[in-house]
């Protein structure tokens, strides 16, 4: 069973990291239309801090993933940016 407890975890992870990517993002494109402030430092940091919880994602994933499993575009097409 604790195959299985491992299996939810990684899975609860995968999905709060995913949000918290979009999150991210949403506060971006929220400071960007932010008239009368300068946010670019905020948008620079959300954008690294997003980046690092993708890369996150992807060594927890590419550990406890099967190799067929792995979300891999050789050309592109996933959802970095």
């Amino acid at each position: 069973h604790r195959a299985s407890a491992d299996i939810r975890s990684l899975v609860a992870f995968l999905e709060k990291e995913e949000a918290f990517r979009h999150d991210c993002e949403a506060r971006v494109d929220a400071w960007i239309e932010t008239p009368d402030r300068n946010c670019s430092a905020a948008c620079l940091c959300a954008r690294f801090i997003k980046r690092v919880a993708g890369h996150t994602g992807n060594v927890v994933s590419s550990v406890c993933m099967p190799l067929d499993k792995l979300d891999f575009h050789p050309n592109g097409g996933g959802d970095e940016d």
